[in-house]
């Protein structure tokens, strides 16, 4: 996977939209099985759609595609919790660490079905 890889543990209601509960930047974090699981997981065309920040004039900046026009990822939090063990495993990394722990935290506290990880970046 390439620079600025990040993944927001949301909430995602049926339209599409994903609540952000926190963002991880995991910027360059290999080709793994997290990296496999991602490109399984983007859709051809955008489905999913989070808001980052305002703009200048105080809108909210709506994205549904990543700086490379791909659009957003979304996995099952278990999965993307399995995929990073397994790469954490093969070559310990410290994002991952982190990664790992909020995700657990996340479903603990919301229940797995109600957590998804959307991905931006690849």
């Amino acid at each position: 996977m390439g620079y600025e890889t990040r993944i927001y543990i949301s909430r995602v209601d049926s339209d599409g939209y994903c609540n952000q509960i926190a963002m991880i930047d995991l910027c360059k974090c290999g080709d793994g099985a997290f990296a496999t699981l991602v490109k399984k997981s983007t859709p051809s065309e955008p489905k999913h759609y989070l808001y980052v920040g305002t703009d200048k004039d105080g809108d909210e900046n709506k994205i549904d595609t990543d700086m490379y026009d791909s659009p957003l990822s979304c996995m099952d939090a278990t999965k993307a919790l399995e995929a990073l063990r397994i790469d954490n495993l093969n070559v310990a990394y410290r994002r991952f660490t982190i990664a790992i722990a909020l995700i657990e935290k996340a479903i603990d506290g919301f229940g797995e079905d109600d957590i998804k990880i959307v991905g931006f970046g690849h």
